[in-house]
């Protein structure tokens, strides 16, 4: 996702909330079973895959729910 993007009007806001509402799911789950592999799994490969989908997939969270506070504040 590129930083350089300012959601500036209401269809940008609800499009945002309305990614954010799928991505809570899909995310945080996806984001949840990877932090559990690396508590819980030994397998080398799958413990890689999780620090990649963990680091990958963060960044892009947190960057949706910045632009939906900035979005409140105005």
């Amino acid at each position: 996702m590129s930083e350089h993007i300012t959601p500036s009007s209401a269809a940008s806001q609800g499009y945002l909330a309305g990614m954010q509402k799928m991505r809570d799911g899909m995310m945080k789950g996806s984001i949840g079973m990877a932090k559990t592999q690396l508590k819980y799994g030994k397998d080398p490969e799958l413990r890689k895959l999780a620090e990649d989908i963990i680091r990958a997939q963060q960044p892009e969270t947190d960057q949706m729910q910045t632009w939906l506070k900035e979005q409140k504040k105005h």
